[in-house]
């Protein structure tokens, strides 16, 4: 059995050899995925401690003693706080209620398999399901690109699958850090969500049947991968701040399948 998540589905997607060497092999990173690497680190390493800030936010910890922790961090840390204080005044007001579940995880059988994803926070409210999302990329996405993503067809097909609501009670919205004033909201449909589920039934099976692994065709991407050498695609790697568009962030973190029991609702 494999316990599929929105990464997994998106990395084999973009080359089912880079999924088949990070997922299947578990191969050390050989070279660094985007440059200027520590650069790039540091980015992440700042998404990281964001995305526990607001989770700390919104289970109800002291303003005052995360204030206090974000002046510590510094910048952009502090800005991007302030921002989002700003942006959910209303959720911030609510922290700590049952109605708030930040850094939640959902999951819903997919076959044989298991689908899974834990979102930065899941609002249950009497119009249904808002889930939201912070972003901490440097570039805005296009709505086009955004809602062609994996996570967004993974969040909102799973919401449905775990919540027994009507796909039109499930809202997403992405929130970007870098970009306070915009918040991307997708609203769903049964049309969207048949459309979704069969087409990540079907790509699941495909992977599970799997037993070749061929590279991408598109070798622009093979700058952005850790493995390019793996598969002799070139030594530097890619900037990270002019990456492709329809290529998402990385993960901030790995969800360990094994210690996440299937929620049902």
């Amino acid at each position: 059995m494999i316990t599929f998540s929105q990464s997994m589905l998106q990395t084999y997607s973009r080359c089912p050899q880079q999924y088949r060497l990070r997922y299947l092999l578990r191969q050390p990173w050989p070279a660094p995925e985007r440059e200027p690497a520590l650069e790039y680190e540091r980015q992440r390493k700042n998404g990281e401690r964001f995305h526990r800030l607001a989770q700390q936010a919104l289970i109800g910890l002291p303003p005052a003693t995360l204030e206090h922790h974000a002046a510590a961090l510094g910048e952009p840390l502090l800005t991007w706080w302030h921002a989002f204080r700003r942006a959910h005044a209303p959720l911030l007001a609510a922290a700590g209620s049952p109605a708030l579940r930040a850094e939640y995880a959902i999951s819903s059988p997919l076959g044989e398999n298991r689908l899974l994803a834990k979102l930065d926070l899941l609002h249950i409210h009497p119009q249904g399901w808002t889930i939201y999302d912070w972003k901490t990329e440097a570039r805005l996405p296009t709505r086009a690109a955004l809602g062609s993503r994996w996570q967004t067809r993974v969040y909102m097909a799973l919401a449905v699958r775990t919540s027994g609501l009507a796909p039109e009670q499930i809202r997403l919205k992405y929130w970007y850090a870098t970009h306070p004033a915009a918040t991307l909201e997708f609203a769903y449909t049964k049309t969207a969500y048949e459309r979704d589920w069969a087409t990540i039934q079907r790509l699941a099976a495909e992977i599970s049947a799997a037993r070749d692994f061929p590279r991408t065709s598109d070798e622009r991407l093979c700058a952005w991968c850790n493995y390019r050498s793996y598969c002799n695609r070139g030594q530097q790697a890619g900037d990270w701040q002019q990456a492709p568009e329809d290529l998402p962030e990385e993960p901030l973190d790995e969800l360990d399948f094994e210690q996440i029991a299937e929620i049902a609702f």
